[in-house]
């Protein structure tokens, strides 16, 4: 019987949630011979069990207790995962190791899906008793005992497997629309500023002879910060000690934290009125960072749009003064392919992200590389499905539909007007060259 998901509205709806959930599942069995299952948080819907999920996990999901313990502990780390905008890797509520990956389709998370049944290297045989203790305390009716032989036969996994197989699924659910990819890298982005902001801030309490350094001051040491090209990691430091010190004086009032960013506009405001930019263009600048500025609700939020207007305003002063700018336009545009190619995506969509008009774009992409938009974006394509006939089994097909192509004819067309070969030649004649002996 079909599960019913949480998430999902109207049969359409849960109809194709429930498709594009299954086509990770399936490929997760497929591709690696791990099973996992997919828990919708809401509780009152079933998991939905892949192939290849071990014998003592499945037997868990369908006792009546240990089910529902099971279900609460992979939401739990879903929500975790979806913190950092990565895998996150645990144990179950048992004890057996395993990894979570959210599902957050509409950058909402609504599930879990979560791949479990191994353990760690050298550790099988003391978890395995721990795990039948809870077990025989869980239930008397002797499900420990039942479940003795499954435990026994799973297997010992070095780091590297696990890993391997949990960025396998989590690019599964990007390319199952699942996940957005531009969510969890920024994400990340913002779980490891704050990862870097707690340990200067650790230091700095620990150090007793540090005096402490009031926002203002640690400001204009920010602004005044070498701009040249190589001095990144002296800028980043001065970022992070304006940040720590903003944040030790707000006390967690986010009003003063927003009144201090302020005041840091204001000061980048007067670097591009030096750089000789016209008053309406500063204005209109301010305008729009005021209204991104209200709009943000959390310390960390604030923190991460801080590095990235100052960030932004550096690359700008290095483009008006570099003999060749170190972050051009098409190399931004570039960058930004790179996590958004197997999207359907176009100039405007670019042009927004970069912050240029559409006309501005096509000028100057043209101007430094002699391509267009949509030659970028077809060679981004091209590049990861190279990659992808080289390195991994994924059907022609499945390539196709990750790299953002519209059907698998329109792909071979284009893969053939590329390199004069079809997609399952070029795989073909690699498999060839790598299987003839060495001379």
């Amino acid at each position: 019987m079909m599960a019913k998901f949480g998430g999902a509205t109207g049969g359409r709806a849960e109809s194709d949630l429930d498709s594009r959930i299954r086509n990770v599942l399936d490929e997760l069995s497929r591709f690696s011979g791990f099973g996992g299952v997919y828990f919708g948080f809401d509780q009152r819907s079933s998991p939905l069990e892949g192939l290849g999920v071990c014998r003592f996990c499945s037997g868990c999901l369908r006792h009546p207790k240990a089910g529902s313990l099971c279900q609460n502990n992979a939401n739990a780390a879903a929500v975790q995962g979806f913190a950092i905008g990565d895998v996150w890797y645990c144990r179950c509520w048992l004890g057996v190791d395993c990894f979570v990956v959210p599902v957050a389709p509409h950058n909402e998370i609504i599930g879990a899906i979560e791949v479990g049944g191994y353990f760690s290297p050298g550790e099988g045989e003391a978890t395995q008793h721990k795990i039948l203790s809870r077990l025989s305390g869980l239930d008397s009716s002797g499900m420990a005992e039942r479940f003795v032989t499954a435990l026994q036969g799973m297997r010992e996994l070095v780091f590297g497997q696990v890993k391997a197989t949990a960025h396998f699924v989590l690019d599964a659910t990007f390319a199952n629309g699942l996940n957005q990819s531009s969510t969890f890298a920024m994400r990340q982005k913002i779980f490891q500023q704050q990862q870097r902001l707690n340990r200067r801030r650790q230091d700095r309490l620990s150090t007793a002879a540090d005096t402490p350094q009031w926002p203002l001051s640690s400001m204009m040491a920010l602004v005044a910060a070498p701009g040249d090209v190589g001095q990144e990691i002296g800028r980043r430091q001065a970022m992070d000690d304006f940040l720590i010190s903003l944040l030790l004086d707000a006390r967690g009032d986010l009003t003063r934290i927003k009144a201090g960013l302020l005041v840091l506009c204001g000061l980048l405001a007067r670097r591009q009125a030096e750089r000789g930019a016209t008053w309406p263009a500063i204005m209109g600048r301010i305008d729009e960072k005021l209204l991104e500025l209200e709009k943000l609700a959390d310390a960390e939020a604030l923190c991460f749009w801080a590095e990235n207007l100052f960030f932004s305003d550096s690359a700008a002063a290095n483009a008006k003064t570099a003999l060749v700018p170190v972050h051009s336009l098409s190399d931004r545009v570039h960058d930004w392919l790179r996590q958004h190619y197997a999207e359907a995506v176009g100039l405007n969509d670019v042009a927004a992200a970069i912050g240029v008009s559409r006309s501005n774009l096509i000028h100057k992409l043209k101007k430094e590389t002699g391509n267009t938009f949509g030659d970028m974006l077809l060679a981004a394509r091209m590049s990861e499905a190279k990659r992808l006939l080289s390195f991994s089994s994924l059907s022609i097909g499945e390539i196709c539909r990750r790299c953002g192509f519209q059907d698998q004819s329109y792909f071979t067309k284009v893969f053939r007007r590329e390199i004069n070969l079809t997609p399952r030649e070029f795989r073909r004649l690699l498999t060839e060259s790598q299987s003839q002996p060495a001379p």
